[in-house]
């Protein structure tokens, strides 16, 4: 269904009018008529579409329009043709889905780095200390390496609480064996993960054993993974 809906350069959405005379049933020439009197009469502005062109099946270039998600809403009704409700059934939600996909790369856009940035102690040994206390590991400044289970709390309660899951694998995967998470998190994106730490750091300090800490964390932040998208409008 993806298919049906593109986007363009600037990160807009849109569909063409050849794909609405075929989603519709219709002839695109009555397709195109359809919308030029609705541009003629000022009902669709210039944010609304925009003249494209195509290649025909005889290599002829021939003339489209290119309708954003509004100019579609707007044309809908005034397309016609044998397989209109279908098509508009189809195509409204192929918006719905594309634009939801394009939500989620900007989001991950926002909150992953295109390179990671140079490496900076970010978790800071009171956090480690905590859940020292709190598993009975021992932790000794980093000598010799932090225990596991301290690697799967730092994941489980930490990165996939305070970012979505898609942003969590985006940074996993950008970051590879050779860098940590956090280099390639943006301010933003790194912001929500130190207040998550400090969250479990107070929270590890106040538990009896780990089993406390995991019911505790589990009443607080439900299933891991599945919380806060980062979106520009958060920073």
């Amino acid at each position: 269904m993806n298919d049906l809906i593109k986007i363009d350069v600037d990160g807009n959405l849109y569909v063409s009018s050849l794909t609405v005379s075929e989603e519709f049933g219709r002839r695109h020439d009555n397709v195109l008529t359809s919308i030029r009197d609705l541009i003629a009469s000022r009902h669709l502005g210039a944010l609304d579409f925009k003249e494209s062109s195509y290649r025909s099946k005889q290599n002829k270039e021939m003339p489209c329009i290119l309708l954003s998600h509004r100019g579609f809403l707007i044309s809908m009704p005034y397309i016609g043709g044998e397989k209109s409700k279908d098509g508009q059934v189809r195509l409204v939600d192929s918006f719905i889905e594309k634009s939801e996909e394009l939500e989620r790369l900007r989001a991950i856009k926002y909150a992953v780095l295109e390179s990671p940035a140079e490496w900076e102690k970010r978790f800071v040994d009171r956090f480690y200390q905590a859940l020292g206390k709190m598993t009975n590991l021992p932790f000794a400044g980093h000598i010799g390496g932090t225990p596991a289970l301290f690697g799967k709390i730092t994941k489980d309660w930490v990165y996939r609480v305070a970012l979505d899951d898609e942003i969590y694998q985006a940074a996993k995967e950008r970051a590879g064996s050779a860098h940590k998470i956090h280099q390639v998190l943006s301010d933003s994106a790194l912001r929500r993960v130190e207040k998550q730490m400090d969250e479990i750091t107070t929270l590890a300090n106040s538990c009896v054993d780990y089993q406390d800490f995991i019911a505790r964390c589990s009443r607080m932040y439900g299933v891991k993974g599945q919380l806060r998208i980062i979106y520009p409008a958060a920073a």
